[in-house]
């Protein structure tokens, strides 16, 4: 069974972390999901719609600041609102991904062996609320990478991954950090 470590802010893309050969394995199909263009157009939609939350912040900041109120600059943690799969690999598959729509329900490929599946977050969620499973069996944990637009956290990319996986449904769920403190769920049905 592999040893994969718990990465932060995938040290594959950032700094010379100290990376093992078994964690080279999970960075490198991580790499090469980042790397796609499905991957990029949605990071990108997060990143725009995180704009606009900020620009309504600021707008509400200066309302604030000409009524000679006490103002925190520091903005808000967004709040949770969506949280989806993304994308399924397996070793079955070579390690290449499967990129899944909103609307998907279900993969088109077959997938089996060692299973991963990537979550995108837009906003903050409790790390202790996370949670994957496939066939109501827990995913471990794989890594956890921010989501950056300029200097400001605005998502995260969560992976998970199953051994002696054959077919079945994933399911992914978190609870938001600040208020409303909603939980959102996501799931879908790898063959």
């Amino acid at each position: 069974m592999k040893t994969i470590k718990v990465c932060f802010a995938l040290a594959l893309l950032s700094s010379a972390a100290n990376v093992s050969a078994n964690d080279s394995d999970i960075l490198s199909v991580v790499e090469e999901l980042r790397s796609s263009q499905e991957y990029q157009t949605r990071i990108e939609k997060i990143k725009e719609n995180s704009t606009e939350l900020q620009e309504n912040y600021k707008l509400y900041i200066e309302s604030i600041d000409k009524n000679d109120e006490l103002v925190n600059t520091m903005g808000p943690a967004p709040a949770l609102n969506s949280a989806e799969i993304l994308a399924v690999t397996s070793t079955s598959t070579n390690y290449r991904w499967e990129h899944l729509t909103e609307r998907s329900y279900s993969t088109n490929k077959d997938h089996g062996g060692i299973v991963y599946i990537a979550v995108i977050e837009r906003g903050y969620a409790r790390s202790t609320s996370r949670q994957a499973k496939i066939n109501a069996m827990p995913m471990k944990f794989e890594m956890e990478v921010a989501i950056k637009r300029g200097n400001t956290v605005v998502g995260f990319e969560v992976y998970y991954s199953y051994q002696n996986f054959v077919s079945g449904t994933a399911k992914s769920q978190a609870t938001s950090l600040v208020y409303p403190y909603s939980t959102i769920r996501d799931r879908v049905y790898i063959r």
